[in-house]
């Protein structure tokens, strides 16, 4: 039993800014007025970890009961801020699901910081969300450790209990999915198309590097991890 969880944003796709509009639009309709959020960066971030950023930011509690209020409008905006941008998606990441899934020797699976109506959107814009019957996502997580840890419960209640760390590998564009990774035992293949550069990401030493999903020949890129 082995499984790929796949990170979306900066890996599958980018969204053009949406998830940064739809959190300023959805402050602004709550609250009343437009929040200063250019100083918060959301690369490898939990929505949960975004919305108490976002409040702290701009002087507001980041209590349970506002962070509820935040992100249920930001699930509400979300569709039309997507439907207004130019959403991208990144090279080889349609072949990569496509010949993984063929291959049949790996689940697939999201681990992804997003809320699980947003990350559904962005995969289904493109197609791709016939590969993911499940996932886990943000669902209160804070911290990226935490979700990880979150998935791998996820993961044994679905494939198995047996199934254990190593057998798991995650794919993501941050030194926080290889950070995420470490925290359950996992592997990880960092891609370098997001926020953090090639040289970041080999300095928090993913178990492999790779330019973009382009570049590897999936499923053969998972081999090394199957001994």
């Amino acid at each position: 039993m082995r499984l790929v969880f796949w990170d979306i944003d900066g890996t599958l796709v980018r969204s053009d800014g949406a998830g940064r509009r739809s959190l300023r639009r959805a402050f602004s309709e709550v609250w009343g007025r437009v929040p200063d959020i250019d100083a918060i960066s959301f690369g490898g971030r939990t929505d949960h970890w975004l919305a108490g950023a976002v409040l702290r930011e701009n002087g507001l509690e980041a209590s349970p009961e506002n962070r509820k209020l935040l992100l249920d409008r930001y699930v509400q905006v979300f569709p039309a801020e997507m439907a207004d941008t130019t959403p991208l998606l990144l090279a080889g990441a349609a072949e990569a699901l496509a010949a993984v899934a063929a291959a049949g020797r790996w689940h697939q699976s999201l681990l992804t910081g997003n809320v699980r109506p947003t990350a559904y959107l962005k995969v289904g814009h493109f197609g791709l969300a016939h590969h993911f019957t499940w996932g886990a996502f943000c669902d209160g997580h804070e911290e990226r450790d935490d979700l990880a840890r979150h998935g791998l419960k996820l993961a044994r209640e679905r494939l198995g209990s047996e199934l254990s760390g190593e057998r798991i590998v995650i794919v993501g564009d941050t030194t926080r999915d290889i950070r995420c990774a470490r925290s359950i035992g996992a592997r990880v293949i960092a891609v370098a198309t997001g926020a953090d550069t090639a040289e970041e990401l080999a300095a928090a030493g993913p178990d492999d590097l790779i330019r973009s999903l382009a570049e590897a020949e999936w499923p053969d890129r998972l081999r090394q991890f199957e001994g």
